[in-house]
Order: C-alpha cells, then sequence, then structure tokens
C-alpha cells in the first residue's frame, strides 16, 4: 500500500487520490492473483445432469447410486449436488473393487482423464 506521505503528495484537485500507471497494473496484478487462487482452492461442483454425463448414467439412475453404492452427494433443499473431485474419487474406487461393472467404470475414468 501506499505510505501515507506519498499519498499525500499524490491527491489530486478534488483530494481523490491519483495512482501511477505501475500502482494501478500491480494492484489489478494482486487482485487477479488472489480471486485465481481462491478459485482453485473453492472445489468445483456439479449438478446432476453434469455429475450423470460424467458417469455415463441417466440423471434418474443418480438417487439409486447414492443409496445403495455411496456415490458422495451433496443435498441444497431437494437438489442434489455433486463435487467433481469426490465423483472421481468415488469412481477411482468403484474401478478397483471386484464386482459388476468394473470394466465400464475403468472405460469411463479412462475417458475422463
Amino acid at each position: 500500500m501506499l505510505s501515507a506521505a506519498h499519498e499525500q503528495a499524490t491527491r489530486g484537485s478534488h483530494g481523490i487520490a491519483v495512482l501511477a500507471a505501475s500502482d494501478v497494473e500491480a494492484l489489478v496484478e494482486h487482485v487477479v492473483d488472489r480471486l485465481l487462487a481462491e478459485r482453485a482452492a473453492t472445489p468445483e461442483y456439479v449438478d446432476a445432469e453434469q455429475t450423470a454425463a460424467l458417469l455415463g448414467v441417466s440423471r434418474r439412475s443418480l438417487p439409486q447410486l447414492v443409496r445403495r453404492d455411496g456415490l458422495p452427494v451433496h443435498r441444497v433443499g431437494r437438489l442434489y449436488r455433486f463435487r467433481r473431485d469426490e465423483v472421481v474419487a468415488w469412481l477411482e474406487r468403484r474401478a478397483d473393487e471386484p464386482g459388476a461393472h468394473v470394466g465400464r467404470h475403468r472405460r469411463r475414468l479412462a475417458s475422463i482423464r
């Protein structure tokens, strides 16, 4: 930030601080960096349609996958929201455990990656 003396010296005729172009560029770069870091730290949530497409199933199959197979879900009222990273991790676990659809899960993972 600007020192008090620098800020006082750079005030315009109406008392509004005037910034040099390099200060504005540095401020914009700082804000963009903070927004990108915040976005990277925020998990990506997808809706039921996107999750069904990701898994290659119908949207109507999702409640059964949640109840029976433990597909991780976050409920917002009556809506299902899924974290993409949790869905991929769930699919990876399913592709490694023996049972039905292991080959399908592995193919789906290969298409996601």
